[in-house]
């Protein structure tokens, strides 16, 4: 009897929540930077003080917003501009539980540098316009065309002798073989 009354009063056991995944991921090493770092759970966390924290490799805090909880997920908004490196995220958050849960993970930001600007064209300057070899310089396409069609040109003058010398050979043999 005592043993039954134990199995009706004793509630259920549940597992805390696992985080399902993380974006960015853990070890990622990204092109662009993020605009958000979103951790999704299995179940609804509760909106009881969320903490994501991204430090930098000095250990600074790329923002102190604080996160938005929605459902299942957790995501904290990131500058519009972060810096290259590598960045440590920390998180804890209240499973559906009632229990605290917490973990880390890193990432990596590295965006390739942009090309330099191209020179402008609009108004082009005195000498630029005196000097031959200078527009030339400044014409992306004068430069690419004349590297690319050198070696075009003489591969057709390379064929054009070599028919032109299986024709003169046919031609003789043709004149030889009707003497």
């Amino acid at each position: 009897m005592v043993g039954l009354l134990l199995v009706l009063v004793a509630a259920p056991a549940r597992a805390h929540d696992v985080l399902l995944s993380a974006s960015p991921e853990d070890g990622a090493h990204l092109t662009s930077a993020p605009p958000t770092v979103t951790l999704t759970f299995n179940n609804d966390v509760l909106d009881i003080n969320p903490a994501i924290v991204v430090r930098d490799a000095a250990g600074q805090p790329l923002t102190d917003a604080k996160p938005a909880v929605t459902g299942h997920t957790v995501s904290l908004a990131l500058p519009s501009e972060v810096p290259n490196g590598g960045y440590q995220v920390t998180w804890r958050v209240v499973s559906s539980d009632g229990h605290p849960i917490e973990g880390h993970f890193a990432f990596t930001v590295d965006v390739p540098a942009a090309p330099a600007p191209a020179p402008s064209t609009s108004a082009p300057s005195a000498t630029a316009e005196a000097s031959p070899s200078a527009t030339a310089a400044q014409s992306p396409s004068t430069g690419a065309s004349t590297g690319a069609a050198g070696p075009v040109v003489w591969g057709v003058v390379v064929l054009v002798v070599l028919v032109a010398a299986a024709v003169v050979a046919v031609v003789r043999r043709r004149r030889r073989a009707g003497q």
